[in-house]
């Protein structure tokens, strides 16, 4: 049985488009690849849709993909958190 790659791209084009090129490689050496979606990327992003369908109906790229449900009600970040966070980037970029 091959090894299983599972790639999670980002919610937008410019994450999936290289990601898929990275499923090409993975799937060049022997890997299996699944991709893992958000469902509402779907609903919200015609660009990102026409990607995934563009790709799904590839005959060049033996890509499994799977709809992840969205969670409803999920809570929100502290404040703090987005604080500690800019003082960290802030720091990192001295």
């Amino acid at each position: 049985m091959r090894k299983t790659v599972v790639l999670y791209p980002g919610l937008a084009v410019s994450h999936f488009v290289p990601m898929m090129q990275l499923a090409d490689a993975l799937l060049e050496e022997g890997y299996a690849v699944a991709v893992a979606l958000i469902d509402a990327t779907m609903e919200f992003d015609a660009s990102f849709a026409a990607a995934v369908r563009r790709v799904a109906s590839s005959s060049k790229l033996a890509v499994t993909f799977h709809t992840l449900p969205r969670v409803q009600n999920l809570p929100t970040i502290a404040p703090s958190h987005w604080r500690t966070q800019k003082r960290t980037t802030r720091g990192a970029k001295s």
